[in-house]
This record gives C-alpha cells, structure tokens and sequence, in this order.
C-alpha cells in the first residue's frame, strides 16, 4: 500500500508500508521520463531520519539497485579507483549503492576480504571482482531469506556483530573488531580483510 509521494529530478518515489530487519525499506521508484519503475530498497538510517519521508528519500540521487543490477568488478573499479574516501563509507553512499546498509557493507567486506578503511585507488581489479560478488551475494540471501536472520548463513558476521555492548569479539576461530569507519561502527576480521 503506497502512502506517500514525491516527485524530484524525473523519479517519483512511492514509499509503500513495509520495513525488513536492519532498519531497510521497500521503496518504488519510477522514472517519469522511461515510464519504468523498480522496487528499491532504502537503508533507513542512511538518510538521517528514522522516520524518512518520501520527499527525503527523492531528494537523494539514488544509484541502480544493488541487487536488480548488480556490479561488476569492472564497474566498481571504474565507479571507485580514484576515490579517496575509505571503501566503506563508499558503500554506504546511496547514491552510490542504492540499498546498501551498514551491516550489509560489513558483511560484503568480510566475505571479500577488503578491510573497511582501505582506499578504493589501493585495491587490485580482482579485489574489486571478489567485492562485486559478495556483495551481490549478501543482497540475494537476505532478500531470499525475507530478511529473516535465522536463516542467513552461519559463517555471516552478522551473527555476532551485535549482542551487548559490542558483539562478539571472536567468529570461527576468527577475532573480530569495531572500528569507526566512515562516521559507523564497523564489525571486521583484521587477519581475514586486508
């Protein structure tokens, strides 16, 4: 059901009721000049207000979904190499990423190995492959899962990335840290990212 509307720069962007877990939202988005529209998926917290409204969420330039159109590592790289602000907050740009949450980079860094303060110009082409493809990954398991965390894979971070003051502080074997990287706390694996 849609309950609110806003049109900005040739996209009308229908907010409908419904809320996933990690504080995502279901958005329609519709280019007024192709006629097309697409399902979005919005991190809530990634527009600065718990209670967005449609207008706010216009008013960012949103990439392609994640997920209908994924990445590749050619994309990535062309999109980031000279970037020069860490590779998460990068991924945290909805303008950028579309859809892409804070645990949702977390765990796309963790399964490709890239740690989250590395600088997109230092990264190889096939770091940025193995990035495309966990990112892709994690999108399509949580969205296959209904955003229901009991089924996602045990060897997620996600796990033990929360759970009292700071989660766990180790996963398989694996010491896991928090760092503030791109003004959010980051949950990585220093000997596993690199």
């Amino acid at each position: 059901r849609v309950t609110r509307e806003a049109t900005e720069r040739g996209h009308r962007v229908l907010r409908r009721d419904a809320a996933f877990a990690g504080g995502f939202a279901a958005y329609l988005k519709q280019d007024l000049a192709k006629r097309t529209k697409r399902e979005v998926f919005i991190d809530i917290q990634e527009v600065h207000k718990p209670d967005a409204d449609a207008q706010l969420i216009a008013d960012q330039e949103l990439s392609q979904d994640c997920l209908e159109e994924p990445y590749s590592g050619k994309d990535l790289y062309a999109l980031l190499k000279d970037r020069k602000a860490p590779i998460k907050a990068l991924l945290l740009n909805q303008s950028l990423f579309a859809g892409v949450g804070n645990w949702v980079a977390d765990e796309a860094l963790y399964h490709s190995g890239v740690a989250p303060q590395r600088l997109p110009f230092t990264m190889k082409p096939k770091e940025f492959d193995r990035l495309a493809e966990a990112l892709y990954s994690v999108l399509k398991i949580a969205t296959e899962a209904g955003a229901d965390s009991s089924k996602y894979p045990v060897d997620w971070l996600f796990h033990v990335r929360w759970g009292g003051k700071r989660g766990e502080t180790e996963h398989q074997g694996v010491v896991i840290r928090r760092d503030t990287v791109g003004g959010r706390t980051s949950a990585w694996a220093p000997s596993k990212q690199k």
